[in-house]
């Protein structure tokens, strides 16, 4: 499940113009930036 929402998310940055960055923002970036790291060998 978290895997999906990262993914969702790195799409959503992806496609859509930087915008200024919200509290929320920081907590995906994070959660994902651990979870990236935790996956890689």
């Amino acid at each position: 499940m978290r895997t999906y929402v990262c993914l969702l998310y790195i799409k959503q940055q992806t496609f859509a113009n930087r915008t200024a960055k919200t509290q929320l923002d920081k907590v995906f970036k994070k959660s994902c930036s651990s979870f990236i790291v935790s996956v890689s060998p």
